[in-house]
């Protein structure tokens, strides 16, 4: 009997995923699982945009400790396409705060229930009445259906995996012999995506 699935698990369903063009939802539990997710895209097992919810409830999760989410928001690839905070009941009011103020998407629903100060369940339209409010407040747009799936780059796959690494902002692989930092050829401006075949340079 196996109760936590196994790293095979995961790899397969990735692998039918990419078969059909249907593009995985990411949510690490912890600043490690980020790690786990970028070898994965090193490897190349996933070659495309990477969306992203960064979630805690504690009991093996991340908490609610706001230093821990920024941590966690600071290891994000910054090209990741959607960068969600996910939490539940009376932690959702303050992490979709914090969510909203430094621009990250936030997540409402049956599941992610929010209880207010008096303990009191909020249903799913009250909670996303709120998440609309509170956008409002601080100035940020809420995004259709349309805008949602191009945020989100839904359909976009990547041919290889340097072009993936680019694009999700990551240094490239390091080839054999290389140390140091890794980072693309420039001439002083942003690299663009047709350099990415180019030698890697490593600073020493």
């Amino acid at each position: 009997m196996v109760v936590d699935s196994t790293p095979a698990f995961y790899l397969e369903h990735l692998k039918r995923l990419t078969a059909n063009k249907i593009q995985p939802y990411f949510v690490p539990a912890t600043v490690h699982q980020l790690e786990i997710i970028e070898r994965l895209l090193r490897a190349g097992v996933h070659k495309g945009p990477m969306n992203v919810a960064l979630y805690g409830y504690g009991c093996g999760t991340m908490g609610r400790n706001p230093f821990d989410w920024m941590e966690m928001l600071r290891r994000t690839p910054h090209g990741a396409s959607s960068v969600t905070f996910w939490s539940s009941m009376r932690g959702n009011i303050a992490i979709q705060q914090m969510a909203t103020i430094l621009g990250v998407h936030v997540r409402v629903g049956n599941e992610d229930n929010i209880w207010d100060m008096h303990k009191q369940r909020w249903p799913s339209v009250k909670q996303v009445e709120w998440a609309v409010r509170q956008s409002e407040q601080f100035g940020r747009k809420v995004a259709n259906a349309d805008g949602a799936r191009k945020i989100m780059k839904i359909g976009v796959w990547y041919e290889t995996v340097e072009e993936t690494l680019f694009h999700l902002g990551l240094p490239p692989n390091r080839p054999e012999g290389y140390k140091g930092f890794m980072t693309y050829d420039t001439d002083g401006r942003l690299p663009k995506a047709a350099q990415v075949s180019s030698n890697p340079t490593s600073i020493l």
